[in-house]
């Protein structure tokens, strides 16, 4: 553990996601805060639950927001309620609402008033009814709340149940919103205040109009809750001022869906903040229209995850601007489809860094224009078995070689551990190979590889394979393959395997499989995965995985994964109960023979109402469906038989 203590945040930084599941509580307590500064959200998730038992204010303060992705409830219940105190607003909005099931009282006593700010309603549901009552709920924006809080206190006074006092706070805390979103007008969205966004839903995004998106501002972007961005579409998008975008931050960008990224232009782009591509995932790029990365910068590029990288294509390479490449590296390049290099023009290359020019290989190499060639450093690109192509191509062009001619003779030298026909491929030969020797490996060559030649493979081989190379699987081929070859996988090499290769896996494969490889995967891999293979999942893969991969799970995947694989699936996919949840049903079940003083728990009843009176649609709608709900029960219940007052909160989800 003590050795930790010479860590810093660029080491936490270069570190594998998975590399934290060793980390354990005296290991964090060791490690010097601002090492915090390194963390990702594959890291969190990656981190076992008890490793918090380490953490403190300090060592919080320093975490960028993003990486507050990865925490769950486990990993909020193993944390010491005084390291609350170096949460802030955006820390906490960008945490999952599921995590706040771990919270303590002590530890909601802890936080930081503005830190509330960053909270929503879909996270206060979360909070276990014994922690609400430590809740400084004053401190909770926004303005429209005090009418609600007015509401409820005078219900209370005057006799109402909590739950109808409840009710008519809802409906006294909704200024705001129309009774219905399909309404809403650009107009009115541009006379709502910003914080009339904090209690949005995907579901009201969803059913707005896309036009209406026409008045949306920055202020109101920033204020929006990420999970909101769920029920966003392309037509929404493009109907939205450019300006609007600098609201936006690396939560918002991973919970929209990937389809919406059609709606984006240059102009769109270029005024979102860099921070906010670190939300990005392969099927985001795959959607975003070729123009719109004359946007981009290299600031934007820097901050992107390298598996995205797996959604470029030549238009989107020629469109992006020469001086964007300077924040490409190495990773970055190698998950990067050959064919996409078809796009390179002599300016890019020529800013293209160094270190970056280690992540191509031959195939890529092939690819790029003959008129960009001139502008690389081809000195600078590896593997080792690339040196022969280097020679090769230099001799050619120094004895009177066409380029193209000298690209060709590079090829052929530059492939030395190749059989002539990849057909003769055996698995004793694959055996046999040094792993660099998969490092000049294309999709074409795998693709016409016997399925048992498969059988030879090792972790190191997978490792060491070009991404793009894994376009050229199958499900016989993945079904050959020793379980512990899937060591060697990561995010970038799964987003390019094609769909129905999935039908090769079995558990014990995806049981080797790194959890942060999951970041690869899609619904259609979902899809054509076998049942059992799902017995191999654990609770990290689920967190890893994208959002929109859950849509295709089967039920009979989901009862063939273990039980904690199973809790997560169920917390990423849970149905939004409208903002009421737990704390609803505690109402239910308090006395209601006479109205008491407003003590602590009343007080945040009252609150997650009047936060759930924004984030719901029509609050007087629950009001009228109570009234007649009561009515019924009240005719059909005999006059000898017990009767149960309805739940008092019914209507409102």
């Amino acid at each position: 553990a003590d050795a930790m203590g010479g860590m810093d945040a660029d080491m936490m930084s270069a570190m594998p996601a998975d590399a934290m599941g060793g980390m354990d509580a005296d290991m964090m307590s060791a490690m010097p805060a601002d090492a915090m500064g390194g963390m990702s959200g594959d890291m969190m998730s990656a981190m076992p639950a008890d490793a918090m038992g380490g953490m403190d204010a300090d060592m919080m303060s320093a975490m960028p927001p993003m990486a507050m992705t990865g925490m769950d409830a486990d990993m909020m219940g193993a944390m010491p309620p005084d390291a609350m105190q170096g949460m802030d607003a955006d820390m906490m909005s960008a945490m999952p609402p599921d995590a706040m099931g771990g919270a303590v009282g002590d530890m909601l006593a802890a936080m930081p008033p503005e830190a509330l700010q960053g909270m929503d309603m879909e996270m206060i549901k979360e909070i276990p009814l014994e922690a609400i009552e430590s809740v400084d709920w004053a401190s909770v924006p926004p303005e429209a709340m005090e009418a609600g809080f007015a509401a409820f206190q005078d219900g209370m006074a005057n006799g109402m149940s909590p739950g109808d006092a409840f009710e008519a706070a809802g409906a006294a805390a909704d200024p705001y919103m129309p009774a219905d979103m399909s309404d809403m007008t650009a107009d009115m969205m541009s006379e709502m205040p910003p914080e009339g966004m904090q209690g949005m839903t995907a579901d009201m995004m969803e059913a707005m109009p896309a036009d209406a998106m026409g008045g949306m501002s920055s202020d109101m972007m920033e204020a929006m809750p990420p999970h909101a961005m769920q029920g966003m579409d392309a037509d929404m998008m493009s109907a939205m001022p450019p300006e609007a975008m600098t609201g936006m931050d690396a939560p918002m960008m991973a919970n929209m869906p990937p389809e919406a990224m059609q709606g984006m232009d240059a102009s769109m782009m270029d005024a979102m903040p860099a921070d906010a591509m670190g939300g990005m995932c392969p099927q985001h790029m795959e959607e975003m229209p070729p123009e719109a990365m004359q946007g981009m910068s290299s600031d934007m590029m820097e901050a992107m995850p390298a598996e995205c990288m797996c959604g470029m294509d030549a238009s989107m390479m020629a469109n992006m601007p020469a001086d964007a490449m300077g924040g490409m590296d190495a990773d970055m390049m190698s998950a990067m489809p050959p064919d996409a290099m078809g796009g390179a023009y002599g300016d890019m290359m020529a800013a293209l860094p160094q270190g970056a020019l280690e992540g191509m290989d031959m195939e890529m190499i092939t690819s790029i224009p003959l008129e960009a060639v001139e502008s690389v450093d081809w000195a600078s690109v590896p593997p080792e078995a690339m040196e022969a192509g280097f020679a090769a191509f230099q001799d050619g062009m120094a004895n009177g070689m066409s380029p193209g001619d000298a690209f060709e003779a590079a090829g052929a030298a530059a492939d030395p551990y190749m059989p002539a026909d990849m057909g003769d491929m055996t698995a004793d030969m694959m055996s046999d190979m040094p792993p660099e020797g998969m490092q000049g490996m294309t999709a074409d060559m795998m693709e016409a590889m016997p399925a048992d030649a498969m059988g030879g493979m090792s972790s190191d081989m997978m490792e060491a394979m070009p991404p793009h190379a894994m376009q050229g699987m199958d499900a016989d081929m993945m079904s050959a393959m020793p379980a512990d070859a899937m060591g060697g996988m990561d995010a970038p090499m799964m987003a390019n395997m094609p769909a129905d290769a999935m039908g090769g896996m079995d558990a014990d494969m995806m049981s080797a499989m790194p959890a942060d490889a999951m970041g690869g995967m899609d619904a259609d891999m979902m899809s054509a995965m076998p049942t059992d293979a799902m017995g191999g999942m654990d609770a990290d893969m689920m967190s890893a995985m994208p959002g929109g991969t859950m849509d295709a799970m089967s039920p009979q995947q989901m009862e063939a994964m273990p039980a904690e694989a199973q809790q997560v699936a169920e917390d990423m996919g849970g149905a939004d109960d409208g903002g009421m949840g737990a704390l609803g049903g505690a109402l239910a079940d308090a006395p209601q023979d006479a109205p008491g003083p407003m003590d602590a728990t009343a007080d945040a009843a009252l609150t997650a109402m009047d936060a759930g009176a924004v984030s719901g649609s029509s609050p007087t709608a629950g009001m009228d469906e109570q009234a007649a709900a009561d009515t019924a029960a009240s005719d059909d219940v005999a006059d000898d038989a017990p009767v149960v007052d309805d739940d008092p909160t019914a209507g409102m989800a």
